[in-house]
């Protein structure tokens, strides 16, 4: 990630998959446990590196359990690890485990948080084409670009909405996509920066890694 480029807005701060990750989790383990989200190949993600003296709280669809981390197989992958993304695989079959609701909560939190961040990349956007000009008129008012906005707030609008009334599994995938899509559209709109600085790019990547996790 560059780090020298900056992005002309007031409302800029540089959004990260750890962060995003790592705020969800403390919806279901509190900020001292180790955290692991499960899936039905026995791949565990995970936004920390493991630490060998700590067991892990393993969340799945059904259940939540501790486990320790020797049961664990670290997956070495380093273009996710530097952006707070980790992999494992489980080594045992889990037994004793805890029926428990929260990975509901955990997927309607980051869903959330997800669509936080992708409002704020919305504004600063849009704050930057506002400071940008073609042709002696502002960018931001090109009715292309408008267009564009509108396409944006449409689906912020509708994601919000279903956030409200909580998220239904059968929903996820729609809102992820609708999330991606929005990414997609605020791409375009920054051009480069949208590599360089404002992470929809990177952010968009993360989260259609998520996506193909979860489904498994």
């Amino acid at each position: 990630m560059i780090k020298d480029v900056l992005f002309q807005s007031e409302n800029y701060c540089q959004i990260s998959w750890q962060e995003v990750f790592n705020m969800s989790s403390v919806a279901v383990v509190d900020n001292n446990s180790f955290f692991g989200l499960g899936n039905s190949k026995g791949l565990i993600m995970h936004s920390e590196n493991i630490n060998f003296e700590n067991d892990i709280v393993l969340l799945t669809k059904s259940s939540v359990t501790a486990i320790s981390v020797k049961c664990l197989k670290p997956m070495p992958l380093s273009f996710l690890n530097e952006a707070g993304m980790f992999l494992s695989q489980l080594t045992v079959d889990v037994t004793n485990k805890n029926k428990s609701n929260l990975y509901e909560v955990f997927i309607n939190k980051i869903v959330a948080n997800i669509f936080i961040a992708c409002k704020k990349i919305a504004v600063y956007t849009h704050e930057h084409l506002s400071n940008r000009y073609y042709e002696n008129k502002r960018i931001v008012n090109l009715d292309v670009v408008q267009s564009h906005f509108s396409d944006c707030m449409i689906i912020l609008s509708r994601v919000e909405q279903l956030i409200k009334l909580s998220i239904k599994t059968d929903q996820i995938s729609f809102l992820l996509k609708q999330l991606m899509n929005l990414l997609v559209i605020l791409s375009r709109l920054a051009g480069a920066r949208a590599v360089l600085k404002n992470n929809a790019i990177e952010f968009l990547f993360f989260i259609r890694l998520f996506e193909k996790f979860i489904e498994v």
